[in-house]
């Protein structure tokens, strides 16, 4: 992600990519999507998955929510903790009340 970051600005002399002139802002969630973090929070909120099904519905659900493309089978710590974070977030934000 760094490098992407580094060279965003920047423009393919190929125009195989464009530079980046804006970044999306994410709206509001679904409810279905909040759910299903709120649900996957409950067997990762250690930060440590419970099982192999919490990491990779975790995995799936950060991909789909931030677009992003990790690898559903990822052990790779960096990006599982980038994961544990966003569904963090999300549960902060809608789950504690």
């Amino acid at each position: 992600m760094r490098i992407k970051a580094s060279i965003s600005v920047m423009e393919c002399p190929e125009k195989k990519w464009l530079k980046v002139n804006k970044i999306d802002k994410v709206g509001e969630l679904p409810k279905h999507l909040i759910e299903e973090a709120l649900q996957i929070h409950e067997g990762i909120k250690t930060g440590q998955a419970k099982n192999q099904e919490y990491k990779r519905r975790a995995v799936e659900l950060y991909n789909i929510i931030y677009k992003t493309n990790f690898n559903k089978n990822s052990n790779c710590s960096s990006c599982l903790k980038q994961v544990w974070q966003g569904i963090n977030k999300i549960y902060k934000k809608y789950g504690e009340k």
